[in-house]
């Protein structure tokens, strides 16, 4: 996959992040405070993000790029999503794929945004895995955020539980989305209107474009009717 900028850009020095990422904690609810207060921990530090995907490709590169060896379906939009991913997802699990899919927010459970054939993230997978992911970014200078973080922990867990298929929705955008890092098999993307304007545009058009990132050429596309314009 190209990367997401290119250009020149000055050395800068490595951070600290370990009082960002550590402790951890060695059981479920300590490990969920830590995700948890990650993004209030980054703005804290004054640490600015960066408006490119290189953290997150290079985490994920570290990780071993998992999804990058299991067919995957990329879902965006405005409205409909989640929805749309979680159909899709059962239509791959009652084919008989074993059927991995990622969506946010919750509703009541953290795990709800991790899981495999309807099974949840167990409490006991997310304490194994987080220690590997808060590692390389602390050892690698990576200020991964909240959503990041997750991602990271549903490539694992898709990777280890062997999936046949994946299904990822978009968290925010597309184009520079953290999700947009992945070898993406076909992109779907729903109904496209005004959201989070102040990130993504004022116009629907401009709204559009950036949704539209997450396409890549020479792969399926799937969009669904929108207005004319």
């Amino acid at each position: 996959m190209e990367k997401q900028c290119e250009g020149n850009r000055e050395e800068k020095p490595e951070l600290d992040l370990s009082s960002i990422y550590y402790p951890l904690g060695e059981d479920y609810p300590s490990c969920l405070r830590r995700i948890y207060a990650i993004n209030g921990s980054l703005n804290r530090d004054g640490i600015v993000m960066p408006n490119n995907l290189d953290g997150t490709l290079r985490l994920y590169q570290l990780l071993g790029s998992p999804l990058d060896r299991i067919p995957t379906i990329h879902v965006g939009g405005t409205n409909g999503k989640g929805t749309t991913s979680f159909k899709i997802a059962q239509c791959l699990q009652a084919a008989g794929l074993k059927t991995g899919l990622f969506v946010s927010p919750h509703i009541s459970s953290f795990r709800e945004r991790i899981q495999v054939n309807n099974q949840l993230l167990r409490e006991e997978e997310l304490v194994e895995m987080l220690p590997r992911i808060c590692g390389l970014c602390v050892e690698h200078s990576i200020p991964a955020t909240l959503f990041e973080i997750t991602f990271a922990l549903a490539c694992l867990k898709f990777d280890t539980s062997q999936c046949d298929a994946v299904v990822i929705e978009v968290g925010l955008g597309g184009k520079f989305d953290a999700t947009n890092v992945i070898s993406t098999t076909m992109s779907v993307i729903c109904s496209v209107s005004l959201d989070h304007t102040r990130i993504l545009g004022s116009t629907v058009e401009a709204i559009a474009r950036v949704k539209a990132g997450l396409w890549h050429p020479r792969l399926r596309l799937l969009s669904m009717k929108n207005r004319q314009n």
